[in-house]
């Protein structure tokens, strides 16, 4: 069995979040086999009902177009999520739409995935004052 190399990172750093934004991109990740992408929400809003949507997307023409492959959504609750994706699984059987930004919440796509990453956050301050501290790792193997 051969030994692959690892790539981790730590993608974002505790980081105020209080505005639309991407984050990354990553480069050069096509060879990786297995994605786990942990997502660290420590502080939250206060009042209203705040909303930060977390889209892990990936690209397969060079950072040109980007599309989604995973989808979280954080309300008021400090929280950790995990992301995994198996890059060798089996995709869809069927043609499946790139979307930016309008996948599902609470979904991951599995399968192959293109040779950059970054996050897209959508936050939305319904009401509220502050903002989210989000803290983000990928690891590959």
């Amino acid at each position: 069995m051969a030994i692959r190399d690892r790539f981790i990172a730590d993608y974002l750093l505790p980081t105020p979040i209080s505005a639309n934004t991407t984050v990354g991109a990553f480069t050069d990740l096509g060879s990786f086999i297995n994605l786990i992408c942990q997502l660290i929400v420590s502080g939250t809003p206060t009042g209203g009902a705040p909303t930060l949507d977390i889209y892990l997307q990936t690209s397969i023409d060079g950072g040109v177009t980007f599309y989604d492959i995973a989808h979280t959504q954080y309300t008021t609750s400090q929280t950790t999520r995990i992301i995994s994706i198996a890059g060798d699984a089996a995709g869809s059987a069927s043609p499946v739409t790139a979307t930016d930004g309008t996948l599902t919440g609470e979904t991951v796509r599995q399968g192959p995935w293109g040779d950059q990453f970054r996050l897209k956050l959508v936050f939305a301050a319904g009401a509220s004052t502050g903002s989210y501290t989000l803290a983000a790792k990928l690891f590959f193997d």
